[in-house]
């Protein structure tokens, strides 16, 4: 990313940023991988329409109470895929969180919105890992 445009996506006006920011927290004290903070961005920019503005600003707080219920599951999906090759990129990038998060409070406009500018069937690669089948929504 070039230096004027990270300036910009850098500034608190951008939710895509304060959304990657609060995974961020979760995401590296699960894995020590590197990510595309990039494609992180263009995803959360797509995807941040699901929230409501006002859920945006208490989106650290909904996401620390998601990952403090489910910390068990996700820390045993990290380790059973860390060594995997195959599996889905969207796994290692901190928006996996965010998806898995959307998968449990409103599955069916996840879907929706993810058809809008992705393929479904890489979220429905995620969405195998966390146990559910996107494809039975419609």
């Amino acid at each position: 990313m070039d230096e004027a445009r990270r300036v910009i996506v850098d500034l608190p006006e951008f939710p895509e940023r304060q959304l990657l920011d609060a995974l961020d927290k979760h995401f590296h004290r699960l894995t020590t991988r590197g990510y595309d903070e990039e494609l992180s961005l263009h995803i959360l920019e797509n995807m941040q329409r699901l929230l409501p503005a006002e859920w945006i600003e208490r989106f650290q707080t909904e996401l620390d109470a998601f990952v403090e219920r489910n910390m068990n599951t996700i820390s045993l999906v990290f380790e059973n895929y860390a060594e995997d090759e195959s599996v889905t990129p969207l796994l290692f990038q901190p928006e996996s969180l965010f998806l898995f998060m959307c998968m449990e409070y409103d599955l069916f406009r996840l879907k929706d919105t993810w058809a809008q500018f992705q393929p479904l069937e890489l979220l429905q690669d995620l969405a195998d890992i966390w146990g559910v089948n996107i494809g039975t929504i419609e």
